[in-house]
């Protein structure tokens, strides 16, 4: 990921490349990628494991970033700055969070759009990483509040659908259609060459191999088609920005304890 092109990386979280290719409005050019994951978990620990950052930026929906800075050395990276998001900045949050499912931590994609806002001007020479949780589950749109107690709503597929696979597609797609608005409007507050991509993908009721059954999800260690083909779909841009390797900045607005980031995974489903 590193090794490719770009000075600003959008992620969303468990983007499948097929549906990424029907949703999409976005003028630019369209590419696969293979990820190094089908978890998030995998995504972190290969994409900067041992790597030194010191010109990158991270605003992440997603608490497996947090391993970044765990002082038990899981994951042994230098970025210059990690700011793990939470709902704050949303004054409707909490009113939404108890529409759909309030015993998930879930963050909504404009609290990540507004971090991100900030983070471009607090640091305009730096490669950014935006990662939007969208559209993992919950489902948040239409569908996914109308059938909020029939889709499954974890990554590891063990919550039965209760409804049927097309509900469930439309309730993904409107997850996608929700983030791509976000991004919409994070777009033209960006300098440089922004891409859009995926840490993974997510399986909705496909069979598995060699048994049959219906899977849901992405789990780690599952390199189907599905999960580790993602979208790399490069936006058109007018200039590249500086890119200027610092230290670490010493005001980092990280304050969430790792307790508080496991506490929010187990919730989504996630073995800490």
């Amino acid at each position: 990921m590193f090794e490719r092109d770009w000075d600003n990386l959008l992620i969303l979280d468990a983007c499948r490349y097929d549906i990424f290719e029907e949703v999409n409005s976005f003028r630019g050019d369209l590419e696969t990628h293979c990820s190094l994951g089908s978890s998030s978990r995998e995504f972190v620990r290969a994409n900067f494991a041992d790597r030194t950052l010191h010109d990158v930026v991270v605003v992440s929906a997603n608490g497996w970033y947090k391993k970044i800075s765990d002082t038990s050395g899981k994951i042994n990276v230098d970025v210059h700055d990690l700011i793990v998001v939470d709902n704050k900045s949303v004054e409707s949050h909490k009113s939404d969070i108890d529409t759909v499912r309030p015993d998930r931590e879930w963050i909504l994609p404009e609290a990540v759009t507004n971090e991100a806002c900030d983070a471009i001007e607090r640091y305009p020479n730096k490669r950014i990483i935006v990662h939007y949780h969208q559209p993992h589950t919950p489902y948040i749109g239409p569908t996914g509040k109308e059938y909020a107690g029939e889709l499954p709503q974890k990554f590891d597929g063990k919550e039965e659908l209760r409804t049927s696979h097309e509900i469930l597609r439309r309730a993904y797609r409107e997850n996608l259609e929700i983030v791509l608005e976000e991004v919409g409007g994070l777009y033209p507050e960006l300098t440089g060459k922004t891409v859009i991509s995926a840490d993974h993908g997510d399986l909705l009721g496909e069979r598995g191999f060699p048994i049959p059954v219906r899977e849901y999800g992405h789990p780690s260690q599952a390199y189907r088609e599905e999960l580790v083909r993602v979208p790399w779909f490069n936006l058109p841009f007018d200039e590249r920005k500086e890119i200027i390797a610092e230290s670490p900045s010493d005001n980092r607005k990280n304050d969430l304890s790792i307790d508080e980031v496991n506490e929010r995974l187990k919730k989504l489903g996630y073995k800490i």
